[in-house]
């Protein structure tokens, strides 16, 4: 159990308090006189209830991602509160690694979604990894604030987005380098 609202040393505690209970009660009810079965099946009762009680709570200390992966960050200490349907951590779908790439305007009417791409990085220079174009900017990126002539023009850039194909061996992070394939 991990930590959260209850001790695992209280909840401990709670099951053998109830599991004792539960023993007295069977005692009692192999001889005793009414009034002690019923004041020992109101502790075996009260026990019961603070039990599912930690139950509850520790069930509310389970955070279960929407999906399997890798947990790229974490920011929570313990202790710290968290709002209801607040991010607790970023979660990496192992088939979901893709890298952007800025195409110059003058370049962006060769890429076409779908587009097959290749990539190094430099932790491997000498294997290439497949990827393909999932996305294009629709707006251009890094635009000047006043484009006056024809060679300004070409400064502004187009972001594509490229999906790359699992590999064990590349990480979030990695710089790449792309090239888009005819």
């Amino acid at each position: 159990m991990k930590e959260g609202i209850v001790a695992r040393q209280t909840y401990d505690d709670a099951a053998t308090a109830a599991k004792t209970k539960l023993e007295m009660l069977r005692e009692l009810e192999r001889g005793n006189r009414p009034e002690e079965i019923e004041a020992a099946r109101g502790a075996v009762d009260e026990a019961a209830r603070h039990l599912d009680y930690l139950y509850r709570q520790r069930k509310e200390t389970v955070v279960t991602a929407p999906a399997a992966g890798v947990i790229q960050s974490f920011d929570l200490r313990p202790g710290d509160l968290v709002a209801p349907n607040a991010p607790v951590a970023t979660l990496l779908e192992p088939d979901q690694l893709w890298v952007r790439v800025y195409v110059p305007e003058t370049k962006l009417g060769f890429v076409r979604t779908g587009q097959p791409a290749s990539l190094t990085v430099d932790s491997f220079p000498k294997r290439s990894f497949a990827g393909k174009v999932v996305e294009i900017s629709p707006r251009a990126q890094y635009t000047p604030r006043n484009i006056q002539t024809l060679d300004q023009r070409s400064e502004q850039v187009f972001g594509v987005k490229v999906n790359v194909e699992p590999a064990p061996e590349l990480k979030p992070g990695m710089a790449a380098l792309v090239r888009l394939e005819p």
